[in-house]
This record gives C-alpha cells, sequence and structure tokens, in this order.
C-alpha cells in the first residue's frame, strides 16, 4: 500500500511539472495581452489632453461601420472617418483638458483578440474661455487585436443621471 502511495505520487507530481510551464506560458501570455491592450486604453485617455490626432489614428480602426457614442444626445458617430471629424472640432474648441481615471477595467478574451475596457473619468477643461468640469463621464470601449496591434473599434462615452430615471 505504501508502495503504490509513493507511485502515485511520483506521477502526480511529474505531472504537476510537466504542465506547470504550459500553464505559465498560458498566464504570461494572457498578462501580456492584457498589458498591451491596457497601453492602449492609457494612451486613448491622454490623446484626449494631448490632442495628438495622429496617435489617435493610430490606434482606432478605420472601420467605416463602427459605431461610437458621445456624451451629446446627437452624438452617433458611424464610422471612423465621423468619429475623428467630431475629435478634431472637440480638440479645436478645448483648451487644457485634464482627464482623471478612475475604477478602470480592461480585460482580454480567452482567445487574446479582443479587449474590452471601462472607466470612470473627471474631465476639466476650457470651451470658449469658460471651465467645463465633466465629473463621473463613463468611458466604456472595445479594442480588437490586428496585424498585432491593438485598435479600439468601438468606444461609448456617457453622463450618468443624479437618481433613477425609473423607480424599479
Amino acid at each position: 500500500m505504501r508502495r503504490f502511495a509513493l507511485i502515485l505520487s511520483f506521477f502526480a507530481l511529474s505531472a504537476a511539472l510537466l504542465l506547470a510551464p504550459a500553464a505559465f506560458a498560458a498566464s504570461h501570455t494572457e498578462m501580456k495581452a492584457e498589458a498591451g491592450a491596457k497601453a492602449v486604453v492609457d494612451e486613448f485617455n491622454k490623446i484626449f489632453e494631448s490632442e495628438d490626432m495622429a496617435a489617435f489614428d493610430r490606434i482606432f480602426a478605420h472601420d467605416a461601420d463602427a459605431v461610437s457614442f458621445g456624451t451629446d444626445a446627437a452624438e452617433r458617430f458611424v464610422g471612423f472617418d465621423a468619429l475623428r471629424k467630431s475629435v478634431t472640432s472637440q480638440f479645436a474648441s478645448f483648451e487644457g483638458s485634464k482627464l482623471a481615471v478612475r475604477d478602470e477595467v480592461v480585460k482580454v478574451s480567452r482567445g487574446g483578440d479582443a479587449a474590452w475596457f471601462s472607466e470612470v473619468v473627471d474631465w476639466d477643461t476650457k470651451a470658449g474661455g469658460e471651465a467645463v468640469s465633466l465629473k463621473g463621464c463613463r468611458f466604456t470601449g472595445v479594442l480588437e487585436k490586428r496585424d498585432g496591434a491593438w485598435k479600439v473599434v468601438q468606444f461609448h462615452a456617457s453622463m450618468p443621471v443624479q437618481g433613477q430615471a425609473a423607480q424599479y
């Protein structure tokens, strides 16, 4: 009986040692993918401070059918060009934008080719010389890995209402 337990322990330890590198490699790959997606989300936030359209062009997918939403009721953008036009106009109107990001979550799909994020942003800027403060703005988005690079394929910004719009 003791010999059986020893042999069983030996096989269990051998199996664990053989499988550990694969599990570590998978975990390392997932962590690397998540770090890559997070770096793009961080760059996305910095773009609204730096007004860097070259960076915007680099991290967004140039899809004609992508749909994004801004905080204004009229801000539904279909296609990269429509979103780019709005962001360009926004940069021309805003000055000294500062974003404070909190509650950020970035997740990567099991397949490693899609990611999504959510975050809450306090955005302080000036428009027309007047201070504007958007507190608690909610940003969400979806990224897709294309040709080895993460691209934002969908984005949504919203402002929460105070209290419930409808009781439930």
